[in-house]
């Protein structure tokens, strides 16, 4: 990530807003379990994954659901730190210090391993950041907000 990257998601972190239309866009993508999955996730998460998917969409048109899915739960692990916005500047900067935020920066292991047995393989390879490079690369790309 850079830093202009960081400084965008911080400030979009702030006050991000989600529609209901938002909300069943994702419901009409995910499967329950991954619904379920994405709705715990931070507001500013889920509003961020909206971004990316529809960034995703118009780099690659001919998406499958399961690349999509990718798109929305690809920060899904970040959950598992429980980190509030400072604690994630913290550890993007200062690395992992602190099993918290050790833990933060290992969410696409994380959110691979959560997804296991509810998602696609191709949902859980492209959310552990590998998969077929095409759609990894689309991925990287549209995140880069």
């Amino acid at each position: 990530m850079t830093f202009p990257h960081l400084v965008r998601r911080t400030f979009r972190s702030v006050r991000p807003k989600l529609s209901p239309a938002d909300v069943s866009l994702v419901a009409q993508t995910l499967s329950s379990a991954e619904f379920a999955m994405w709705s715990a996730m931070q507001v500013a998460d889920k509003a961020h994954s909206l971004m990316v998917l529809r960034r995703f969409i118009e780099i690659r048109p001919t998406a499958t659901n399961a690349e999509r899915s990718a798109a929305l739960l690809h920060d899904v692990g970040k959950n598992a730190s429980r980190l509030s916005t400072l604690g994630r500047i913290v550890a993007t900067c200062m690395g992992g210090r602190t099993p918290r935020l050790r833990m933060y920066l290992a969410h696409e292991a994380i959110g691979a391993r959560m997804l296991e047995g509810i998602s696609d393989p191709l949902t859980i390879a492209l959310v552990r950041g590998v998969g077929p490079e095409d759609s990894r690369d689309a991925l990287c790309v549209a995140d880069d907000i």
